[in-house]
């Protein structure tokens, strides 16, 4: 794997930087974490096609969901090494592969797919999800080196689950990621004031989306073929002092990268003998386009309220096709108010309303949207949370999902489907622990 040299050199630089903390009277070195387990059960019509991507499940299912560590090391003010270790959602990458056949003779060519085991990368169920040396300077500028989460927003930052009110993500930021949940390279954040209110920035310079179809998100960066292929983009946030008590922030997001797929063929050309056939390889670009991603956050807080909400586009343009565009564009809003019941005990009753739609999605067929019979679906959930000594959760909510349906008269995914035939309630309910 191409990009595993490269993190052994961030752990090997990591191993460095702690090593003098070890060595100190107290050590600098920290471990902590989270984990959590889940029980989801689906309610939806029995032909209900969103079986076949894994949205709707059938039965009850319970299962461990997220083993998140973190290994923190401090060894003096200016240096610092963070590395989360996760379980893996993404156990597997293989590079397409094929066989070519061309036959001088008559001028004709055929295509045979194949993969080949040699091509596939494997993690052992375990990601590195971040994994990230940071050179501090100063309040106003500071360098970090390595794969780090990328700061878009709220909800992509704030992904562990004692931090989040809900149960599930919302599905901007899951199962369909507007902006790249993590990335490879390097990074410079600060913050400072500007009349009297604060003001964060950050900016990288990475290897971009590691995947190129719109749904799940890579453990993989992709490997740039030249410096157009390289990602880059900047968070701002200000952090408002308002008078009453009252909490508020304000932030935006730009990224954007390239989206290189690379298919390789093994090419037989026949000569008149068999044993003098030609044997070689041949690597072509089966997709090529540039991605464009937008973002703006806002959360306000005061008195136990809760008001956030996040707007993410995402516009993909087909570099081999006149630049023709797919545009995904999405929001949230969730409300929330925690209420203390004992010192050691509150709850935190809350709704969200969640809304994805795309278009253009025949453009850029390697998305894969144009292969769901939806061009969108909104989602209803309100639920209870409930914390117990500050470090445990428990959480219940319920959903409504409900795609907009794409009816077809003719072709692969033809339907005549309506909102019944594609909605899926669910039950979930999650006990978290940080440690």
């Amino acid at each position: 794997m191409k990009t595993r040299p490269f993190l052994r050199s961030v752990i090997l630089l990591g191993v460095t930087v702690a090593a003098p903390g070890l060595l100190a009277e107290e050590s600098n070195l920290k471990l902590y974490g989270f984990a959590d387990a889940q029980f989801k059960k689906q309610w939806y019509s029995d032909n209900n096609i969103l079986r076949r991507y894994n949205v709707a499940e059938p039965g009850g299912q319970t299962y461990l969901d997220h083993v998140n560590l973190y290994v923190d090391s401090r060894p003096n003010s200016s240096l610092r090494f963070l590395a989360e270790f996760a379980l893996n959602r993404d156990p597997a990458q293989s590079l397409p592969a094929g066989l070519r056949l061309v036959y001088d003779s008559a001028g004709r060519s055929a295509y045979i797919p194949v993969f080949a085991p040699e091509l596939r990368e494997k993690d052992h169920g375990i990601s590195i999800a971040r994994a990230h040396a940071d050179l501090l300077l100063a309040d106003e500028y500071n360098v970090r080196f390595g794969k780090f989460i990328t700061p878009a927003g709220i909800w992509n930052v704030d992904h562990g689950s004692p931090a989040i009110l809900t149960v599930r993500q919302p599905y901007q930021t899951n199962f369909i990621p507007v902006f790249p949940e993590s990335q490879t390279g390097l990074q410079a954040f600060g913050k400072t004031q500007i009349f009297e209110q604060d003001l964060s920035y950050s900016g990288w310079l990475s290897t971009g989306r590691g995947n190129t179809s719109a749904f799940g998100a890579s453990d993989y960066g992709q490997v740039p073929q030249n410096w157009d292929d390289w990602a880059w983009g900047s968070h701002l946030q200000t952090d408002l002092a308002l008078p009453g008590q009252v909490g508020a922030r304000i932030g935006g997001t730009f990224h954007t990268g390239t989206l290189r797929q690379r298919t390789e063929w093994l090419e037989s050309k026949l000569a008149a003998a068999p044993d003098l056939a030609e044997l070689t390889t041949t690597r072509v670009d089966s997709s090529y386009a540039r991605e464009l991603c937008y973002g703006l956050d806002g959360k306000v807080q005061w008195s136990g309220f809760l008001l956030q909400m996040e707007w993410n586009h995402r516009q993909v343009r087909n570099l081999m096709a006149d630049q023709s565009e797919s545009n995904i564009n999405a929001w949230y809003l969730i409300v929330a108010k925690t209420v203390p019941v004992h010192k050691n005990v509150d709850v935190t009753p809350y709704a969200m309303y969640e809304s994805i739609s795309w278009n253009g999605a025949v453009n850029n067929q390697f998305l894969g949207l144009d292969q769901t019979p939806a061009v969108g679906f909104h989602a209803i959930t309100a639920g209870l949370n409930f914390g117990l000594f500050s470090n445990v959760h428990v959480k219940a909510e319920y959903s409504h999902q409900e795609p907009e349906p794409l009816n077809l008269g003719s072709g692969p995914i033809a339907n005549n489907y309506t909102y019944a035939d594609l909605a899926i309630d669910e039950f979930d309910a999650q006990l978290s622990v940080a440690f």
